[in-house]
């Protein structure tokens, strides 16, 4: 009798932690301060590119946090595990050394970023202070890699600093086609990642779970390590590292609109970043989103979520 009191008291907490936040509230509050924004940027005659594009990486990221759900090495975002550094150099020096076409650039950070993926599940355990060192280490040395070249005498490609905040969204133009068949893509993974959640859940709890065969298992593995790489490079193409706070806000938020809540904060950091940029210029607005990036981890770093916790009642 005590034992069933008990745990009818903790699925009602969990109930109460679950639904308890008023997402109605916090996501209009959200839509009318991004509106809020866009207008402000479009009175400042913004960039067409820079005001559409984004949006683009930002769903991507977004499916990119919804593979969180099913991959154990999907722990933090994209800053803190050096993959934004990884792709962002490989735009970078892409378009210095091997063409200034956008398109062969992403595909060469998509391919970098494939790389980088195989190496951390190699040689780095899943483990969010782990994973953080080893970012910080890439960080590190792309940085000062990036410092010899352009202190070399290189000039800087199109665009400049503005590859961090915005990736290749300015250097498009008005071109439609390349945009629409990236956030097809996106917003095709992503619904591939709602509609097997179930499949997706037993085979991220393991092989005595999901009952699949060795080569099913290898299959599935090596389509989300792809997947993920595929994300990330358009993550970092159209929308630079200005989602780096997402995934941290999508952990620690406690509501069932997770992903309604992420993508409407992803929405208005990029036009506060927009707004920044205009008024400010692009380091200041790159170091607004390094910093906010890492204040949500190490936030999200000092908290124990439970993946399990938002899903319970679906």
């Amino acid at each position: 009798m005590t034992l069933t009191m008990t745990t009818m008291t903790t699925m009602t907490t969990k109930k109460k932690m679950t639904t308890g936040k008023p997402d109605a509230v916090i996501i209009a509050l959200l839509s009318v301060v991004s509106l809020a924004l866009i207008i402000a940027n479009v009175v400042l005659h913004c960039q067409f590119a820079i005001m559409s594009f984004p949006l683009i990486g930002i769903i991507a990221y977004c499916a990119y946090i919804r593979l969180g759900d099913y991959d154990i090495h999907i722990i933090s975002d994209y800053i803190q595990t050096g993959e934004a550094a990884l792709g962002s150099f490989a735009l970078f020096s892409s378009l210095l050394f091997v063409s200034g076409n956008p398109h062969l650039a992403l595909l060469i950070a998509f391919f970098a970023l494939l790389a980088y993926e195989l190496f951390l599940r190699a040689a780095v355990a899943p483990d969010k202070k782990e994973l953080a060192i080893i970012g910080a280490t890439a960080q590190a040395i792309l940085m000062a890699i990036a410092g010899f070249i352009i202190s070399g005498g290189v000039g800087l490609p199109a665009g400049g600093p503005r590859l961090i905040l915005f990736g290749c969204s300015p250097s498009l133009g008005p071109s439609f086609v390349f945009p629409a068949g990236a956030l097809l893509l996106a917003a095709l993974l992503f619904f591939l990642a709602w509609a097997f959640r179930p499949e997706l859940r037993l085979f991220s709890l393991g092989p005595a779970f999901s009952k699949s065969s060795a080569p099913v298992s290898t299959g599935l593995s090596a389509a989300l390590i792809t997947a993920r790489a595929a994300l990330l490079a358009m993550t970092i193409f159209f929308a630079g590292w200005m989602c780096g706070a997402g995934f941290s806000i999508h952990r620690l938020y406690r509501g069932r609109h997770a992903d309604a809540v992420t993508l409407l904060s992803l929405i208005c950091f990029w036009q506060i970043i927009t707004l920044l940029d205009r008024l400010a210029g692009p380091w200041h607005a790159a170091a607004l989103i390094y910093i906010a990036s890492y204040a949500m981890f190490l936030l999200y770093l000092n908290k124990r979520v439970y993946l399990y916790d938002r899903y319970q009642q679906s």
